[in-house]
C-alpha cells in the first residue's frame, strides 16, 4: 500500500494547479488518479491491470461519477478481502438529502458501512454536484486506507490482540 500513497502523493501534488485556482476536478484528472490509484492497488493485489479510462474530458466532474467508479474498484477488489469488518454507522438521510439518484444513494450506503468512505463527509454532503482536489483527495485517502486495511490480515505470531488464547493447563504439568 506504500505505492499507492505514494502514487496518490504524486498525482494530487500533479494536480494542484487545479486548485491553487478553486477549479474544479475535471473528468480527465479524476480518471488519471483513479486509474493510476487502480493499477497500484491491483498490483499489490496480484490481480490483472484494468483497461484504463478513456474519458479524458475537460468539464467538471460529477459526484455521483466519482462514487460509481469507487464503487466498481470496491467490487473489484472483493476476492481479495481478508476479512467482513462490523458494519460502520451510516446516516441514510443525509445522503438522500444530497444525492437524489438511487443508485448513488444505494453505492453510497454500502461504501459508507465497509468504511470505505465517510458516511457524511464532504464527498457526500458537497455544496455542488463537483468537487476540489482537496474533497476528491479526502475521499480516496479513506478509500486506499479502509481497502488496505480490508485486503491484509495481520500474522497471529506479530500481533498479540488477535492470537488465540492460551490454555490453562497446558505445558504437561503436575
Amino acid at each position: 500500500m506504500a505505492r499507492t500513497a505514494l502514487t496518490l502523493g504524486l498525482v494530487l501534488a500533479a494536480l494542484q494547479v487545479a486548485s491553487a485556482q478553486g477549479a474544479p476536478v475535471t473528468v480527465g484528472e479524476a480518471n488519471a488518479v483513479l486509474d493510476k490509484i487502480d493499477a497500484s492497488i491491483r498490483t499489490v493485489l496480484k490481480m490483472p491491470a484494468a483497461k484504463p479510462s478513456t474519458d479524458k474530458a475537460t468539464r467538471a466532474v460529477k459526484r455521483s461519477e466519482v462514487i460509481a467508479r469507487l464503487d466498481a474498484m470496491f467490487e473489484s477488489y472483493r476476492p481479495h478481502y481478508q476479512f467482513t469488518p462490523r458494519p460502520f454507522r451510516t446516516e441514510p438521510e443525509v445522503a438522500a438529502k444530497f444525492n437524489p439518484d438511487a443508485k448513488t444513494k444505494a453505492s453510497i450506503q454500502k461504501l459508507a458501512r465497509w468504511g470505505c468512505i465517510g458516511p457524511v463527509g464532504p464527498l457526500v454532503t458537497g455544496p455542488g454536484d463537483t468537487m476540489t482536489t482537496q474533497v476528491l483527495g479526502e475521499a480516496l485517502g479513506m478509500f486506499i486506507a479502509q481497502i488496505g486495511g480490508l485486503t491484509y490480515f495481520a500474522d497471529p505470531k506479530w500481533v498479540p490482540r488477535i492470537q488465540p488464547p492460551e490454555r490453562s493447563g497446558a505445558g504437561g504439568g503436575a
